[in-house]
């Protein structure tokens, strides 16, 4: 298992089209947690060695010092009739909201 630890290492880690197995606020931190598949760290992130992108397996995400007011996080979802697209809506999720949905599955 790869491991490290970093402190302000954005935009060196990607979350895009990985799935978070839990999500919780400790305090006023957001952790989030990713399964097997973890998610991607960039090729300049100070714990790659290997000088490329790459996916870490199971790993934690820590956001330190976070006001939920201040947190926006959109989900994407797309509209079709017989498997044809026919518009993608975005929509607002709360925190609170995406953290309960995250748990739920």
């Amino acid at each position: 298992m790869w491991k490290y630890t970093a402190e302000d290492v954005y935009p060196q880690i990607f979350l895009h089209d990985c799935i978070a197995d839990r999500a919780y606020f400790d305090g006023r931190d957001l952790i989030m947690e990713f399964g097997e598949d973890g998610f991607w760290v960039g090729a300049d992130f100070p714990g790659n060695m290997y000088g490329k992108l790459l996916r870490t397996d199971k790993a934690q995400v820590r956001f330190a010092d976070v006001e939920k007011e201040f947190i926006t996080v959109y989900v994407f979802r797309t509209y079709r009739l017989f498997y044809k697209s026919l518009f993608t809506r975005r929509i607002y999720v709360a925190p609170d909201e995406l953290a309960r949905k995250i748990n739920s599955g």
